[in-house]
């Protein structure tokens, strides 16, 4: 499993790939918020890149900060899975 940052991680499987982003919701028993994470599914690695960069983009106000996060992302996944294979 490829972690990035601490709101998102990777996860290959046979057939396909498993992106898993953080999320807070209400504790239905204490009320309280909690993590959840919330798994989509991806036949490619670079399905899961641009699912990252379309939820930080809504995160950025200026151009170069969408294109700042879209080259970190693609360095950190990039570099996560050389290490991996």
């Amino acid at each position: 499993m490829v972690t990035i940052g601490n709101n998102y991680r990777v996860k290959k499987e046979t057939h396909q790939w498993v992106l898993s982003r953080k999320s807070i919701a209400k504790d239905k028993e204490t009320g309280q918020p909690k993590d959840k994470w919330v798994d989509s599914y991806h036949a490619t690695i670079e399905q899961c890149c641009n699912a990252i960069l379309n939820h930080e983009a809504g995160n950025c106000e200026l151009a170069d900060q969408i294109l700042s996060a879209m080259k970190q992302a693609t360095d950190v996944l990039t570099k996560k899975v050389e290490e991996a294979a």
